[in-house]
């Protein structure tokens, strides 16, 4: 999104399967912050998997802004399932619901983000935790996935961005029973 000298700042896609395509979306707003979003088509087992790794501005008009640019974009993958990633205050929940509101599909939340709210932050996190939150959201992605009634299902996060969270708060890589759900 923004370069300064030899640094480059913004959004990065990390994927085990290769990627297909991947471009850059400008998300920029006349006055605020440069922002942006990587669009990335991913080959998992022969099936293409469109993936958005954005971060929306702060103030409600920009992304809305945001969001218009990025309905754009979907027009073009419109059967498939997106994943929409983003750390905490990036703006991937409010954008995964507005993406499935748009399209009239199902938009699959984050249940890290439920466990969390449920389970509270304060203890140590343990590998069996992830385990369940990776479980429960391919859970969710299915069923949802059964009853939409377009071939388009939007997803806040994955399983992927469940392994990455494990390494962070557990301190060590785990695939586990995560890697089921990337398959």
């Amino acid at each position: 999104t923004r370069r300064i000298a030899t640094r480059c700042f913004g959004n990065a896609l990390l994927a085990r399967h290769p990627f297909v395509d991947v471009h850059r979306i400008d998300l920029s707003m006349d006055r605020h912050e440069p922002r942006g979003a990587l669009a990335a088509t991913v080959d998992v087992s022969g099936r293409h998997v469109h993936v958005l790794a954005a971060h929306l501005g702060l103030r409600v008009a920009e992304r809305r802004f945001q969001v218009r640019q990025l309905l754009s974009y979907l027009d073009s993958v419109r059967h498939s399932l997106v994943v929409v990633l983003g750390a905490e205050s990036t703006g991937s929940t409010t954008l995964a619901a507005a993406l499935a509101a748009a399209y009239g599909t199902e938009w699959v939340a984050e249940y890290g983000r439920e466990y969390s709210a449920v389970r509270g932050l304060e203890a140590p996190w343990r590998t069996d935790e992830f385990d369940l939150i990776a479980d429960r959201q391919v859970d969710a992605e299915r069923r949802a996935a059964r009853r939409t009634p377009t071939p388009l299902l939007v997803c806040d996060t994955d399983v992927l961005a469940t392994a990455l969270w494990h390494e962070r708060y557990v301190g060590t890589p785990h695939w586990g029973k995560l890697s089921t759900g990337m398959d």
